[in-house]
């Protein structure tokens, strides 16, 4: 009876590390999937933004083209631009943390907690 007891423990004792074991194994493939998910997001956006980022570029140059033959001087065609670029500068320093950081903060922190995907 003794030996039977034993054993009963010896295999409960068993089951109980290979549940913890999968439990281990299922939360590091979970935090792998959460990172993985991050990362390709992030090339994705970083992509996205080099190409907006020339988008801009060209068509600013287009722009101070474009205006400094209108006012029949470059110099004031690419100073129009520049005090635009200025402005939107200023307005993005001014609103950065409320309308940018913080919903960029909670978007972030909500995929990562993300249950269920």
């Amino acid at each position: 009876m003794m030996e039977k007891n034993d054993m009963n423990k010896d295999d409960l004792f068993e089951r109980a590390k290979d549940y913890i074991q999968t439990y281990i194994e299922l939360k590091k493939l979970t935090l792998i999937q959460s990172v993985v998910k991050a990362v390709g997001g992030l090339v994705s956006a970083l992509a996205l933004a080099i190409v907006v980022f020339f988008f801009v570029v060209f068509l600013s140059v287009a722009l101070g083209c474009y205006l400094g033959e209108v006012l029949g001087s470059m110099s004031s065609g690419f100073f129009i631009v520049t005090a635009f670029y200025l402005l939107l500068a200023i307005i993005v320093l001014l609103i950065r943390v409320n309308y940018i950081q913080n919903p960029v903060i909670n978007a972030l922190i909500k995929n990562i907690f993300k249950k269920g995907e």
